[in-house]
Protein backbone atom coordinates (compact mmCIF):
# COMPACT_ATOMS: atom_id res chain seq x y z
CA UNK A 1 0.00 0.00 0.00
CA UNK A 2 1.72 3.51 -0.88
CA UNK A 3 -0.21 6.61 0.32
CA UNK A 4 -0.43 9.61 -2.37
CA UNK A 5 -2.42 12.55 -2.92
CA UNK A 6 -4.99 12.91 -5.93
CA UNK A 7 -2.77 14.72 -7.93
CA UNK A 8 -0.50 11.83 -7.69
CA UNK A 9 -2.62 9.33 -9.25
CA UNK A 10 -1.93 8.32 -12.66
CA UNK A 11 -4.59 8.65 -15.07
CA UNK A 12 -7.23 6.03 -15.51
CA UNK A 13 -6.01 4.14 -12.29
CA UNK A 14 -8.05 3.49 -8.76
CA UNK A 15 -7.21 3.97 -5.43
CA UNK A 16 -8.98 4.37 -1.79
CA UNK A 17 -9.74 7.73 -0.08
CA UNK A 18 -7.63 7.40 3.03
CA UNK A 19 -8.02 10.71 4.71
CA UNK A 20 -8.95 14.07 3.74
CA UNK A 21 -6.26 16.35 4.88
CA UNK A 22 -7.13 19.96 6.34
CA UNK A 23 -10.29 21.14 7.86
CA UNK A 24 -13.07 23.71 7.33
CA UNK A 25 -15.51 24.38 4.56
CA UNK A 26 -13.44 21.95 1.73
CA UNK A 27 -13.89 18.96 3.81
CA UNK A 28 -17.33 19.40 4.54
CA UNK A 29 -17.86 19.83 0.92
CA UNK A 30 -15.67 17.22 0.33
CA UNK A 31 -17.99 14.84 2.57
CA UNK A 32 -20.92 16.35 0.72
CA UNK A 33 -20.51 14.47 -2.26
CA UNK A 34 -19.09 11.22 -1.57
CA UNK A 35 -15.35 11.84 -0.94
CA UNK A 36 -15.24 10.19 1.89
CA UNK A 37 -12.32 7.68 3.72
CA UNK A 38 -13.08 4.40 2.74
CA UNK A 39 -14.69 5.35 -0.81
CA UNK A 40 -12.88 4.15 -4.15
CA UNK A 41 -11.87 6.88 -6.69
CA UNK A 42 -11.04 6.92 -10.05
CA UNK A 43 -8.49 9.33 -11.90
CA UNK A 44 -10.52 9.54 -15.55
CA UNK A 45 -8.53 12.70 -17.10
CA UNK A 46 -5.82 15.70 -16.23
CA UNK A 47 -7.17 19.09 -18.08
CA UNK A 48 -3.64 20.53 -19.50
CA UNK A 49 -1.91 23.16 -17.67
CA UNK A 50 -2.68 22.93 -14.28
CA UNK A 51 -6.77 22.61 -14.91
CA UNK A 52 -9.33 20.79 -13.65
CA UNK A 53 -9.03 16.87 -12.78
CA UNK A 54 -11.94 14.26 -13.81
CA UNK A 55 -12.56 11.87 -11.51
CA UNK A 56 -15.27 9.26 -10.78
CA UNK A 57 -16.58 8.06 -7.47
CA UNK A 58 -18.95 4.90 -7.79
CA UNK A 59 -21.18 6.18 -10.80
CA UNK A 60 -20.81 10.05 -9.91
CA UNK A 61 -18.03 12.15 -11.73
CA UNK A 62 -16.75 15.70 -10.93
CA UNK A 63 -14.07 17.69 -11.88
CA UNK A 64 -11.82 18.95 -8.90
CA UNK A 65 -9.50 22.06 -9.02
CA UNK A 66 -5.65 20.65 -8.66
CA UNK A 67 -4.87 22.74 -5.11
CA UNK A 68 -8.59 20.58 -3.90
CA UNK A 69 -7.78 17.88 -5.31
CA UNK A 70 -3.43 17.99 -3.12
CA UNK A 71 -5.80 17.64 -0.03
CA UNK A 72 -7.09 14.16 -0.95
CA UNK A 73 -4.78 11.62 0.40
CA UNK A 74 -5.15 8.01 -0.74
CA UNK A 75 -4.04 4.51 -0.79
CA UNK A 76 -3.20 3.19 -3.84
CA UNK A 77 -2.98 -0.75 -4.38
CA UNK A 78 -0.61 -0.86 -6.96
CA UNK A 79 2.85 -2.14 -6.36
CA UNK A 80 5.80 1.05 -6.88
Amino acid sequence: MTLLTLNELPTQQQARIHNLQGLGLDAERFMAIGLKPGRWITLLRKAPLGGPLHVQIGHFELLLRPEQAALIELESMASA
